[in-house]
């Protein structure tokens, strides 16, 4: 997939990259990061990969929102922002209650917090609409005008 190949160096510079478990990286991003998990049996599944299109366009939209985006696969392997991890997926499907065979994007807040939870892909503009009516992220656009 062309989306590993992509380097979002501002994110990478704060992401945690060895991680003891899932609890322990949510808890590293709570008031740094939004976090994109997007939850998958494997990278050939259609809504993966549908996914994947949806965000590789919009780099620039996910790092003015301070978004990083965690893949999780039933094989155990993790990524954040196309770098694999030690960690494996394990720990996310048990915590976001994922089955090994569903396709989950989940948008969890700053604040740590849930904010979408859907079983099939959300596009880029549906995700920043959401995002960009979030109080926190209005308080960060009034900053920077």
């Amino acid at each position: 997939m062309k989306f590993r190949h992509l380097l979002f160096l501002p994110i990478l510079a704060s992401t945690p990259t060895h991680a003891a478990d899932t609890d322990r990286m949510m808890r590293d991003f709570a008031w740094e990061k939004r976090v994109l998990l997007i939850i998958a049996p494997h990278e050939r599944r259609t809504d993966y990969r549908q996914q994947v299109m949806h965000i590789e366009a919009v780099g620039a939209g996910l790092r003015e929102r301070d978004m990083t985006v965690i893949e999780a696969f039933a094989d155990g392997r993790v990524f954040i922002d196309g770098q694999a991890l030690d960690t494996k997926s394990a720990s996310f499907y048990r915590r976001f209650g994922v089955d090994l065979d569903q396709f989950r994007a989940i948008l969890v807040g700053k604040d740590g917090t849930v904010k979408l939870d859907r079983n099939d892909p959300v596009t880029s503009d549906d995700l920043f609409t959401l995002i960009d009516s979030m109080p926190m992220r209005r308080l960060e656009m009034q900053r920077n005008d």
